[in-house]
Parts: structure tokens; sequence; C-alpha cells
């Protein structure tokens, strides 16, 4: 009776080592998909901030539509505010692209992302910002946005 007892205990603390161990799972998956969904969120409101402002800020529009196609030709204010509005444009995509290499973002948001960064490099002063961006910037060369970037600066330049 006591061996029986005995074996009886020990499965009841396996069953209950087992279905422990299924909860944790379980919330493990459920954190990792909270996290993909804040990550997602997050990064919608990276680029709804940034097209805010270009959609309701006149002054901000025709500051880029006016902006000279080259940063030699800006002054020194245009040259200020374009590297300014760079370093905008690298702290929305980068956190996508940092995003998308942790597992945090699917692959469709990636590509909407790739995409809008560009679109966006159609625009000639968009462009020389990103080029001034490159060169002004030698220590991000390795990472994954300026790989990027310097493909498309280069895809364009053959164009």
């Amino acid at each position: 009776m006591k061996v029986e007892n005995k074996f009886l205990i020990e499965m009841f603390g396996i069953l209950a080592v087992a279905l422990s161990l299924l909860f944790v799972a379980f919330e493990i998956q459920q954190s990792n998909r909270i996290a993909r969904i804040s990550t997602e969120l997050e990064i919608s409101n990276l680029y709804a901030s940034l097209n805010e402002i270009q959609m309701t800020d006149p002054e901000f529009r025709d500051f880029l539509i006016n902006l000279p196609y080259s940063l030699a030709e800006m002054t020194p204010n245009q040259r200020l505010g374009a590297i300014a509005y760079g370093h905008r444009l690298i702290n929305t995509y980068q956190p996508a692209i940092t995003a998308y290499e942790n597992g945090l973002l699917t692959q469709s948001r990636y590509e909407a992302v790739l995409s809008s960064l560009r679109n966006g490099m159609e625009m000639p002063s968009t462009y020389a910002i990103w080029e001034e961006l490159v060169r002004i910037h030698p220590e991000y060369s390795s990472d994954t946005l300026f790989i990027y970037v310097n493909k498309l600066l280069n895809e364009q330049r053959v164009q």
C-alpha cells in the first residue's frame, strides 16, 4: 500500500510539472504575441507622427518641397533642417528594421517599411538628405537600414 501511494504521488507530481510547463509555454507564447502587436502599434505611431507633420504643417511641407536637390545648394538653415529631418527619418525607419530582425514585425509590414523608404527617396531632396546622412554617419555603414539606403542610392545613381 505504501509503495502504491508513493507511485501515485510521484505520478501526480510528474503530471503537475508537465501541466506547469505547458502553462509557462502558453504564457511565453502570449507574451510574444503581445510584444509583436505592441511593436506594430508603436511603429504605426512613428509613421503616423511623421505623416501628420507632413500633412498638417504647411511650413514644413513647403520646406521639403522647396529644398534644393543638393545639400551643397542649400542655405545653412535649410541644411540644418534637412539633416534634422534626416535624423527623424532614421528614428522612424530604424525601429521597424530592428523589430523585423528580432521577429517582432511581420514580413508584410517590413515590406511596407521598405516600400515607404524607397518611395520617399524618389523625392530629390530626400535623396540628397539620405546621401548626406550616409556621408556623415560612417559608423552606421554595417547597419541594415544604411545598407538598404546605400543600395537605393546606388540604384538611383545608375538611372
